[in-house]
């Protein structure tokens, strides 16, 4: 096979062009992410319970629940968090468990339980799907919170219509009717709450009226009761006095339309704000969500009425795009290092050829990466750029062979092939031990085999193109380029006559007394051996799975009792936003972009810091100015 393609004209250069356009167009289709997908095996259920403390929701629903859904198969583990009217679960199973069943099984258990509350709502039960958020906006205007969500659910809507998957907003209010009655009162009608709650729902209620019409012609009738406002309330009537005369709720009741108190007020500045984070699902390209969400950007502010801003708070996909790109220039770059030093020892059209299988290969392991399910992301690029040394590797070896005979006398046809088979073991053994020591990274099972699945996966899509380029089509390329070598210049007869003087000077030298004095070598691997287990162990080199380099996110938190005013807690959720300006004017720089605060049952500020690279201030001083100017509650 070898010999075929080193002697035919078409065969290397045809074989080269299926590898790239395959690459091509896996291109055209692989997501392009922050993080490989990992498949979720988990649920959620969220009940709600309105009225109730946190205590009676927890014994109530939270404990039975969990007893109830403890005996599942495949269950790992059980999670909950519980507040002032509603707890939330999170049940994780195991590797492999199908979630259809799952889900089916957990509803069929809670369809089962008669010692729920009846006031409380009906549990939600929920598979979590893998949505990656791709930005993060705030709207933020006028001080009618009312008017500034009807615009979020217009902004809403038109991202879903631009072709954002999906919109999560948060810090919007959800109103209630509250209705007062004094006992005095009650007493003298001689009713109950729960008797006035029964008249008021029996007239508060939308319900199906029969059918007008035949056949065709038919239309259902719909007999619409539900009140909205506190002004239908006020009319419904509750009781007729000794007089004759009929009461109704305004009559006896203080009704007002408020916003429900179990909820969380984001703002910015101390204006109502909305936060709305944009998601993307598992088939979503990243960077294509983006590019919709800057253009509808540019289209929908010049139209913003006067006072409403619509600030973008946290841009993760940029981040994709702006590491990718750094990883794509790091990868140039070194490619460019090593076709400069190729064309110093082996010459131009050598060297060319040579570092040509650098990117032949990554295309044809583009293929196999999309082949497999893979995409396009901080994982997968890594693993690229890791193996484009044993890239280089192996076409050096072959070119470099093949060079060797070409300058003993053999024609250039012969020292290609000739190259080609002398490499062929040393080469095959070197890329199957690689691929043997990453084969087992094929199957680590659990959050970080998924997500480490695919750098075994390049490397050896990487390794096996390479093996293809560099014994089926860089033979043919030799064959054409060994004849046209340009002479030596003097600065390349320069370098060869260093390289010869550093070969015989020095290595030759060493080699000889290494190979005359195996043990002293076998010691001096064993002491380095020993001192590098030492470093680890002693803690001079540090293990972490990734690293931490500077955040551009910092927040703080502040918890506070149940039952604590909803005012004390927005008072002092603003204090945070203040003392985190007086830090930064104390430290005498510009680091904030943007701060966001959420007062509900806890106060907490968000704050997205000037980038790492443009400001002198590290995020620790940020932090420790900040609690110096916080006073405590």
């Amino acid at each position: 096979m070898i010999g075929i393609f080193a002697r035919h004209p078409v065969a290397p250069n045809l074989l080269m062009a299926v590898m790239v356009l395959a690459g091509a167009v896996a291109l055209q289709d692989l997501n392009r992410q922050f993080f490989p997908e990992v498949a979720s095996a988990r649920a959620r259920i969220g009940v709600t319970w309105a009225g109730a403390g946190a205590e009676d929701v927890t014994s109530r629903i939270t404990i039975p629940v969990h007893e109830e859904l403890r005996p599942l198969d495949g269950l790992d583990r059980i999670t909950s968090i519980t507040r002032d009217g509603w707890t939330n679960l999170h049940l994780e199973f195991r590797e492999g468990t199908d979630m259809a069943e799952a889900v089916d099984a957990i509803k069929d258990r809670l369809d089962a339980m008669r010692d729920l509350p009846e006031s409380a709502d009906k549990p939600e039960v929920t598979k979590s799907r893998p949505f990656e958020t791709i930005a993060v906006l705030l709207l933020t205007g006028p001080e009618d919170r009312t008017a500034l969500q009807r615009l979020g659910r217009e902004i809403e809507r038109g991202l879903l219509e631009a072709g954002i998957d999906r919109v999560q907003v948060s810090g919007a209010q959800d109103e209630e009717v509250a209705i007062r009655i004094a006992s005095v009162t009650l007493r003298a009608l001689g009713l109950s709450l729960g008797e006035i709650a029964q008249r008021i729902a029996g007239h508060s209620l939308d319900m199906p009226a029969g059918t007008a019409g035949r056949e065709e012609l038919a239309t259902q009738l719909r007999a619409l009761g539900q009140r909205r406002g506190a002004i239908d309330f006020e009319r419904i009537p509750i009781v007729i006095d000794e007089h004759g005369r009929r009461l109704a709720l305004g009559d006896i009741a203080t009704i007002e339309r408020r916003p429900r108190l179990d909820q969380v007020e984001v703002l910015h500045e101390g204006r109502p704000a909305l936060v709305l984070a944009l998601k993307r699902s598992a088939s979503s390209d990243t960077l294509h969500a983006g590019e919709i969400l800057r253009g509808w950007l540019e289209r929908t502010r010049p139209g913003l009425p006067p006072g409403v801003e619509l600030l973008v708070l946290d841009e993760p996909w940029a981040q994709v795009r702006e590491r990718i790109a750094l990883l794509v220039r790091n990868g140039g770059g070194g490619l460019v290092l090593v076709l400069a030093t190729l064309f110093l020892v082996l010459g131009a059209r050598l060297a060319f050829w040579v570092a040509l299988g650098i990117p032949v290969s990554f295309m044809a392991a583009l293929a196999g990466l999309h082949a497999a399910g893979g995409s396009i992301d901080m994982v997968s690029l890594f693993a690229l750029i890791m193996t484009a040394g044993i890239i280089v590797d192996d076409a050096i070896m072959v070119g470099e062979d093949g060079l060797t005979h070409y300058q003993g006398g053999a024609e250039p046809v012969e020292a290609a092939e000739r190259g080609a088979r002398r490499m062929f073991v040393p080469v095959m053994c070197s890329s199957l031990t690689t691929i043997s020591a990453f084969v087992p990274l094929l199957f680590v099972g659990g959050f970080i085999g998924h997500l480490m699945f695919q750098i075994p996966l390049v490397v050896i899509c990487v390794v096996a193109a390479s093996l293809v380029e560099c014994f089926l089509i860089l033979p043919g390329h030799l064959r054409g380029s060994l004849p046209r070598r340009e002479h030596e210049s003097r600065g390349r007869a320069a370098m060869a006559r260093a390289g010869e003087r550093l070969r015989e000077r020095v290595y030759r030298p060493v080699v000889r007394r290494a190979v005359a004095a195996p043990a002293t070598v076998l010691a001096i691997g064993l002491a380095m051996l020993i001192l590098s287990a030492g470093a680890v162990q002693g803690g001079l080199v540090r293990f972490h799975f990734f690293p931490t380099p500077e955040e551009s996110f910092i927040s703080a938190k502040a918890q506070f009792a149940a039952g604590t005013p909803r005012v004390r807690v927005r008072a002092y959720a603003l204090h945070l936003e203040e003392a985190l300006r007086e830090a930064e004017r104390e430290i005498g720089e510009e680091v904030v972009e943007i701060s966001r605060v959420a007062a509900g049952a806890d106060a907490s500020v968000a704050v997205e810091l000037v980038d790492s690279d443009r400001r002198r201030t590290r995020n620790a001083r940020i932090m420790e100015a900040w609690e110096r100017h916080v006073r405590s509650e």
